[in-house]
C-alpha cells in the first residue's frame, strides 16, 4: 500500500461526487464519501513524523519501513 495511491483514490473519488452531482446521482454520494473518509484515514497512518514524509506500507505484513534515500 502506498501513499501515492492512496491520495490519487481519494482524487478519483472527488471527481466522481462531481460527476454524481451533474448528473443527479444522489444515491452514490454517501457510499463515495464513506470511501473517501476510509482512504484518508489510511493515508493518515503512513505519515511518518520523524522522517517527515508518508511511507509505503507492506500488503503482507501491514510494516511501515523507512528505507533509504536515493538522493540528498
Amino acid at each position: 500500500e502506498t501513499p501515492d495511491l492512496a491520495a490519487q483514490l481519494i482524487h478519483e473519488a472527488n471527481a466522481l461526487i462531481q460527476i454524481a452531482e451533474l448528473l443527479d446521482k444522489q444515491d452514490v454520494l454517501p457510499a463515495l464519501h464513506q470511501r473517501i473518509e476510509s482512504l484518508t484515514a489510511q493515508l493518515a497512518t503512513m505519515w511518518n513524523d520523524s522522517a517527515g514524509i508518508y511511507l509505503a506500507r507492506d500488503r503482507d505484513t501491514n510494516q511501515i519501513t523507512l528505507g533509504s534515500a536515493l538522493f540528498r
